[in-house]
């Protein structure tokens, strides 16, 4: 099997069982700010606008990012800096479950570097 993320790894390593990861996944997943959170605070999308890109994606399987540039109210450039500052403001898997006290940060360390020498 080929492992392709750091979760995966610390399961088939035995440090963690997969619920803990999913669990950890869910904590990442819920800090995570929201694109239109983060459009609002750079001032690109005002709340208004926020609200009819939500009110649209309610009908459709396309992403908050897709409509909002679809519509003419982000460029793209605006959409790639956002996401870019969601990704910066997630925390990282590994600090996540150093909180949940599943590792130590000696741990995390080591196992990352294991992580990426091995796959990366």
């Amino acid at each position: 099997m080929e492992i392709h993320r750091f979760g995966e790894f610390l399961v088939e390593c035995g440090e963690v069982t997969y619920e803990q990861i999913l669990e950890a996944l869910d904590i990442q997943r819920n800090r995570t700010d929201y694109i239109g959170t983060i459009a609002i605070g750079e001032n690109l999308l005002t709340v208004r606008q926020v609200m009819r890109i939500l009110r649209e994606q309610a009908g459709t399987t396309k992403r908050f990012g897709e409509l909002a540039v679809e519509f003419g109210l982000l460029a793209d450039r605006d959409l790639t800096r956002i996401l870019d500052i969601q990704d910066e403001r997630r925390p990282y898997l590994g600090e996540i479950l150093v909180e949940m006290q599943l590792l130590d940060t000696i741990s995390r360390d080591q196992l990352l570097l294991e992580f990426h020498e091995k796959y990366q």
